[in-house]
């Protein structure tokens, strides 16, 4: 089988899950003999004022794209098209172009931007649903794309001329939560399919835990300038890892106490081993998440996950598989910890996360779960 993968990765500069799993998902399908070809753009080709307004207008109508997209299509002649982020230099008509050409599509759904052209429903610093499907006239007052009301009112145009999740067979969602989001905006549930983001699993454990680790992007949709503020001297080591906009913030912050490290960064195999041993991972998101790799990491090394009650981290964490919290307050949060250090709520947590791991974020269970789509859509699709 042949599949084109497209994707328009997001800027180097500010880590993005959403291209790391593209990039796995292309090393898992080659590693099981699929002919992947890769179709994909970058947003850090965009430079300077006068690329930026271009890249923003072709949102609405790109012919040169959608020639080259066609040539390249004609020229791979594949059997499946895989699309993730399209914005804003693949062209706005991928999708229409390779079903009339009788490739069908497969997309997944890594975000919100459905309904937000931001993609996350999160504006200064709290969940905001002002726009829906149907209207995104609070996004263009606030200028949520990119900061720029112009580039936020060109997105939404284009949103409106061209349907960009309607001409998929299937659609992918994260998890059962991020289903049930398309479904509430009027995508048939028979053409959404719920496939997490597969990691290889460890089957050793390490049974000997101190202290607790954060990764991600230090932002405040993500919640950590909160805990580290509120992370009290008493407590283990709270090792923060990423980067981003408020690493300064956090630096100052975790000034002067003992048991917050600050890392700008990190390789990804040492990330790893941070996570094998420590007692839990903190997820304090602020905004409805997709499924965020460093869970899914977690719980292959049967780490628990301490997770706000939010959005999809309340499918995926569960109380089974880690602790899920309401407020990120000292009391609620010492109430957790102290769970967490009772072997008893611990252990079971952690051998559930494993147990998940194995059943349904293996790289064998990614791999199986993508052929079949694949499969299916190729059965379906008309000669």
């Amino acid at each position: 089988m042949r599949v084109v993968v497209a994707h328009n990765f997001y800027s180097r500069v500010n880590p993005s899950g959403e291209n790391a799993v593209v990039e796995d998902d292309v090393s898992l399908l080659r590693a099981g003999g699929v002919d992947v070809v890769e179709y994909f753009r970058a947003s850090d080709d965009i430079v300077g004022p006068r690329a930026k307004v271009d890249a923003a207008v072709t949102v609405l109508w790109n012919p040169l794209a959608d020639k080259t997209w066609r040539l390249f299509l004609e020229r791979h002649q594949p059997d499946v098209v895989h699309l993730h982020n399209p914005t804003p230099l693949l062209s706005p008509r991928s999708m229409d172009i390779a079903t009339r050409m009788g490739v069908p599509v497969v997309r997944t759904i890594h975000n919100y931007r459905l309904t937000c052209i931001a993609g996350t429903h999160f504006r200064n610093g709290a969940i905001c649903v002002a726009c829906n499907h149907k209207t995104s006239a609070a996004g263009i007052y606030h200028g949520c794309y990119r900061g720029s009301h112009l580039q936020s009112g060109l997105i939404t145009a284009g949103r409106a001329i061209v349907d960009t999740y309607r001409g998929a067979s299937r659609l992918i969602a994260l998890t059962e939560y991020m289903a049930e989001y398309l479904v509430s905006q009027g995508v048939h549930r028979d053409r959404i399919v719920v496939r997490a983001n597969p990691v290889a699993v460890v089957d050793t454990p390490v049974k000997a835990r101190d202290g607790f680790i954060f990764a991600g992007r230090f932002d405040a949709a993500k919640g950590v300038v909160d805990l580290v503020r509120d992370w009290q001297p008493e407590r283990e080591l709270l090792t923060v890892v990423g980067t981003g906009p408020a690493l300064g913030t956090l630096r100052c912050l975790s000034n002067g106490k003992h048991n917050v490290v600050i890392i700008d960064g990190l390789p990804h195999e040492d990330l790893l081993a941070r996570i094998r041993s420590a007692r839990a991972v903190l997820v304090p998101s602020r905004w409805f998440e997709g499924f965020p790799r460093v869970i899914a990491e977690s719980f292959s090394m049967g780490t628990p996950v301490i997770a706000s009650r939010i959005g999809s981290l309340q499918s995926v964490v569960t109380s089974q598989r880690g602790w899920l919290v309401a407020r990120w307050g000292p009391d609620e949060l010492n109430r957790v910890l102290e769970e967490v250090h009772d072997p008893r709520s611990w252990q079971p947590r952690s051998d559930a996360c494993l147990n998940y791991a194995r059943s349904t974020l293996s790289l064998s269970v990614g791999f199986d779960a993508l052929m079949a789509i694949y499969g299916e859509v190729v059965r379906s699709a008309p000669d």
